[in-house]
């Protein structure tokens, strides 16, 4: 236990549920300021996926195609 001097010179006390309650105050304090720039993170890739068709209109299977894609 922690002891505090009062400023009539006596010695308090302070239970170990008052502690347990600051420790994870605190930590719950700190969750709320790092979790929005976590959340905020750029993922490092997505999936696609779409359909190509040839000259005559019918869909091209199995084949791997070149693709660029860009963001304006």
């Amino acid at each position: 236990m922690k002891a505090t001097i009062l400023p009539s010179g006596r010695v308090r006390h302070i239970p170990h549920f008052y502690l347990f309650t600051f420790v994870f105050c605190l930590v719950f304090c700190l969750s709320l300021f790092t979790a929005p720039s976590a959340l905020g993170q750029i993922p490092q890739g997505f999936t696609y996926q779409a359909v190509a068709f040839n000259e005559s209109g019918e869909p091209i299977r199995n084949t791997a195609l070149p693709v660029r894609i860009s963001i304006e």
